[in-house]
């Protein structure tokens, strides 16, 4: 057999009744019965305000590598000429800390947050931490992952699921599609994995499939297949483009992928995982009106039809063909379900543990670097 890795990042969802899923692309906006702060200005306009500040602005962003949101860093500064997007990419999780520490002792860097810690927004809202704001077309954003009040909003979605290297794996027959086909005897040696101890929404898709599956799916992948362990869920995606793996369970395969030898693959009945990633600006804030033009810009319709690789936040948007709207998965995920997850900390910890005692601790170093506690710049890459 080749000396090839499959990789795979695992996931998970928990099914449940949510009608906001299930409406319509087109459907009547979700209107909303305090309108404070809806943005009345054009894109074009927000932009003259943000030229006014010097059109710059810092993000803390969640994610793997250092350049991994380099494409709408690109994108808004092509659009926005002049303008600068210092996206710096850390795990959530250290962001989080770190953006608390900032809140203890001075000075906050960030002038947006986006994460996938999602527990942590309803907390910095009662901090009064962020700006009230809310975007324009606020009504077209689905209303279920948006706070009321206007503190903070999804900006798009993110799913985990099959990606298949379609030069290694030329038969689309022999392509994993739910999780049991990594425990094929041919695939020992051959699989990455990312460490669920090490990263909730990993750690999350574990517990779906623990769920359907029980305890003993874990202990036969660790045991039999002599999977490699590694740190971020960017390697999975690296590998199969480097044609060092046949297929993974990853967030680097998406709708739009350009040609290449990647090709998503939703999963026959097995659940996959879908999340709202979340945003915010600070009260604080020191380039307000670039931020403003940011928010108002990664909603836009435009952006969310044409440059998203996953579903969008926007309920007059729909996903590309030939997949169909969440409503046609929903006995397979459902994005509100990574964040009742992520609320409940005692569990998701005694999760990890679990996780531990069967994997073993996280190796390596963190994959986007040492950042320190108060990054301005993205590290190099």
């Amino acid at each position: 057999m080749a000396n090839f890795l499959v990789a795979v990042v695992v996931i998970i969802g928990f099914a449940s009744n949510v009608e906001l899923l299930y409406v319509s692309p087109g459907a009547s906006p979700n209107k909303t019965t305090d309108n404070f702060g809806v943005e009345t200005k054009s894109l074009d306009q927000l932009y003259a305000d943000a030229q006014k500040e010097g059109c710059k602005a810092i993000i803390y962003a969640g994610g793997d590598v250092p350049g991994q949101q380099d494409y709408y860093k690109n994108l808004f500064e092509q659009k926005f000429k002049g303008c600068t997007l210092d996206i710096i990419v850390d795990y959530s999780k250290f962001h989080d800390a770190r953006i608390n520490y900032q809140f203890q002792n001075g000075p906050l860097i960030p002038d947006v947050v986006q994460l996938q810690t999602l527990q942590d927004f309803p907390i910095w809202k009662n901090q009064s931490r962020f700006m009230r704001y809310k975007p324009k077309d606020w009504d077209m954003i689905m209303k279920d992952f948006k706070d009321p009040d206007g503190y903070f909003l999804p900006i798009f979605f993110s799913h985990f699921t099959n990606c298949v290297n379609n030069n290694l794996m030329k038969d689309p027959k022999t392509w994993p599609t739910n999780i049991k086909d990594y425990l094929k005897p041919e695939l020992k040696g051959h699989i990455v994995l990312t460490y669920p101890n090490d990263d909730d929404a990993v750690l999350f898709l574990f517990k779906l499939f623990i769920d359907k599956y029980g305890w003993g799916f874990v202990q036969e992948l660790n045991d039999k297949q002599n999977v490699t362990w590694v740190r971020g869920t960017e390697e999975p995606s690296v590998a199969l483009a480097e044609n060092r793996t046949w297929a993974a369970i990853a967030a680097g395969c998406d709708f739009n992928n350009p040609p290449g030898v990647s090709t998503f693959v939703l999963p026959k009945s097995d659940p996959f995982m879908t999340w709202a990633q979340t945003a915010a600006i600070f009260k604080d804030a020191k380039n307000p009106a670039t931020a403003k033009l940011y928010l108002n810009w990664i909603v836009s319709a435009d952006v969310q039809r044409n440059n998203l690789g996953s579903w969008s936040i926007r309920t007059d948007v729909p996903p590309p063909k030939p997949y169909g709207p969440l409503s046609s998965y929903k006995s397979q995920t459902n994005p509100l379900d990574f964040k009742t997850f992520m609320e409940n900390r005692a569990a998701v910890e005694d999760l990890k543990t679990k996780m531990m005692l069967i994997i073993g601790e996280p190796k390596g170093p963190a994959s986007p670097g040492n950042l320190g506690m108060y990054p301005t710049k993205a590290l190099p890459h």
